[in-house]
């Protein structure tokens, strides 16, 4: 793919974002005519935006209803183009390597995850990550990097790798520990966990990405969706999972970068939860303190159950970023007051501590460590996860919770 041939797929794509869901396939297919090569990199850019992924567990049902339209219309797409089988692999494979493939898991713009049975059933149920069809070549998710970053942690708090391998047409999957949990948000709010207990799961998840970093790996995804919580022995334990886009903390993309159309790292991620200078520049160079600002977000988001900058249903990406950017993030005793009364206690009831008493904790020390693992300058920011981590083991020390 030419520069120009990049700049007239971003500008089609861009269009199509600015349209309702349902639209936006159908606006690429018109658009690409009898150029089925250029819709289905349209399309592979399309799904690859983090639009869906940034929104879907904080905008109305309608919304909700439309992205889910928008997906369905995606599937569909090639066969208003020519008929034969979808390109994102309609029917599941019967094997994967040496892997019996029971049933599909997940897939994204990326590549599908299944639940598989090993070779010998008695060691368990693993999950098998394969990549798309053209997604093998594809600079955006290296699987073989992936497969590298995983080789290199060993952590409770990070799901285990187990075997890599190569399809019978030559893409790469790996197979890893099967984490059968909730999403960190979803886990503490179904469990209704208080304010001190969310904290010291959270801590826990600061350790595992510690680990990350001292084996040289910036996650560069931390989000609810890529840490999902199961239990054992009756506790709690944060598992990280999905490495796809992961950077050696070693590694700087240098100015060849913006040559090539293909390695655009700052498409990649989740606006909500990145740091402002990768929203900036895309040749930002890997810093722990990019994955402490996710790890503030998250933070924020487990402490209030709101993010730190109101997302507006069915606002276009590029808005978004743009204003993320720029924008400080609120305070949360200030989104805190903002809220009518009625959705305090709902939220304060999901953390078992009484309204007034979770908004003068806000006001001060948790809200100052808040703050700092948010602030837009990245100097300002916690230099590390295990410092991160520290504060809160001081502030959790001289703080009586539920009095």
């Amino acid at each position: 793919m030419t520069p120009e041939r990049w700049q007239e797929i971003e500008t089609l794509v861009g269009r199509a974002l600015a349209a309702p869901g349902p639209r936006r396939a159908r606006l690429l297919i018109e658009a690409c005519g009898s150029d089925r090569q250029k819709l289905e990199e349209s399309l592979d850019l399309l799904l690859a935006t983090a639009e869906a992924d940034a929104l879907r567990t904080h905008v109305s049902g309608p919304e909700v209803a439309a992205i889910e339209a928008e997906e369905s219309a995606l599937a569909l797409a090639p066969t208003l183009v020519e008929p034969r089988p979808s390109r994102l692999e309609e029917v599941s494979p019967r094997y994967i390597g040496p892997f019996r493939i029971l049933e599909e898991l997940g897939r994204g713009g990326m590549g599908t995850v299944y639940l598989a049975e090993p070779p010998h059933p008695a060691s368990g149920r693993v999950a098998v990550k394969v990549a798309h069809p053209r997604r093998t070549a594809h600079p955006w998710w290296r699987p073989g990097a992936e497969c590298d970053f995983l080789a290199r942690l060993s952590h409770p708090g990070i799901a285990e790798l187990f075997e890599t391998g190569a399809t019978g047409d030559g893409r790469t999957f790996f197979a890893m520990e099967l984490v059968e949990g909730l999403p960190i948000s979803e886990y503490c709010d179904c469990a209704v966990l208080c304010l001190e207990e969310r904290l010291r799961l959270f801590q826990r998840l600061c350790d595992a990405v510690q680990h990350c970093h001292q084996r040289g790996v910036l996650h560069r995804d931390l989000k609810p969706a890529n840490i999902l919580v199961t239990e054992i022995g009756g506790h709690p334990v944060p598992k990280i999972i999905d490495f796809g886009i992961a950077e050696r903390l070693a590694e700087r993309l240098g100015p060849a970068a913006l040559a090539d159309p293909a390695v655009r790292p700052d498409l990649l991620g989740t606006p909500v939860y990145m740091a402002p200078e990768r929203l900036v520049s895309p040749l930002s160079p890997p810093d722990p303190r990019q994955d402490v600002y996710s790890l503030g977000a998250l933070l924020y988001e487990l402490v209030t159950g709101l993010l730190p900058f109101p997302v507006q249903p069915g606002e276009p990406v590029e808005s978004l970023v743009r204003r993320l950017a720029r924008e400080e993030p609120l305070a949360p005793a200030f989104r805190w007051r903002e809220l009518e009364p009625r959705e305090q206690q709902r939220l304060a009831r999901l953390r078992r501590v009484e309204p007034d008493l979770l908004e003068h904790q806000l006001a001060h020390g948790l809200g100052h460590i808040v703050a700092r693992a948010l602030a837009r300058v990245r100097l300002d920011r916690y230099p590390s996860a295990e410092e991160l981590a520290e504060d809160l083991s001081r502030y959790l020390a001289r703080r009586v919770f539920g009095a």
